[in-house]
């Protein structure tokens, strides 16, 4: 599967398709969020080696830049794990949560940049960093005012846990973990945060 972009006029004339990527995972959503310098995706990748790890595409003027990893992860699943990443964005700095169970450790994890998703420096684990094997996660994003973001993390043990931080483009505030039980079956992958 690939990812790809597709702009309108005003009278749905269509006036671009390009790809993004060739080759991403089947079921993970994309996400995409708008910098002051412009547009920027996030989305699985996917190797011929079957390497599933996160990666950015940002649009500078009318073109998409390259894919290129978050961190290496080296996620190797022969599946979709179906877990995609979300973003948050405020001017320049951006902020990306996302899942991975590379080398059988399930995991969160969050970074940060400062250029609009030029680069992503600020690399941490947060919270619940190591999860039981065979957990499925999800992570949401959403921009705060100023330079806070939300993140909340549902993972799928015994019930739904849910673990909620406030944080900055850049470091921990502080975290309040709920954990509600028996509230019924949740899509998870077509879930979203709206900032404020």
């Amino acid at each position: 599967m690939s990812l790809r972009y597709a702009a309108f006029d005003p009278t749905w004339k269509q006036r671009a398709d390009v790809a993004i990527d060739t080759k991403v995972c089947d079921c993970c959503t994309t996400t995409v969020a708008t910098t002051a310098d412009g547009l920027i995706t996030a989305y699985r990748d996917r190797t011929d080696d079957e390497i599933r790890d996160i990666y950015v595409s940002r649009m500078e003027g009318d073109t998409w830049t390259p894919g290129t990893s978050v961190h290496a992860d080296n996620w190797n699943i022969n599946a979709c794990p179906t877990s995609g990443q979300s973003l948050a964005a405020r001017d320049r700095r951006v902020a990306i949560a996302w899942f991975t169970a590379a080398g059988d450790v399930p995991r969160v994890r969050v970074a940060f940049s400062a250029d609009a998703g030029a680069s992503f420096p600020a690399f941490q684990v947060f919270g619940i960093n190591v999860l039981p094997a065979g957990t499925e996660d999800h992570v949401l994003l959403a921009p705060l005012q100023k330079e806070e973001a939300i993140l909340v993390h549902f993972a799928h043990v015994a019930g739904l846990e849910i673990a909620i931080w406030r944080k900055c483009f850049g470091g921990l505030v502080g975290h309040l973990p709920v954990t509600l039980k028996h509230i019924g079956p949740l899509d998870l992958n077509f879930t979203y945060l709206v900032g404020t």
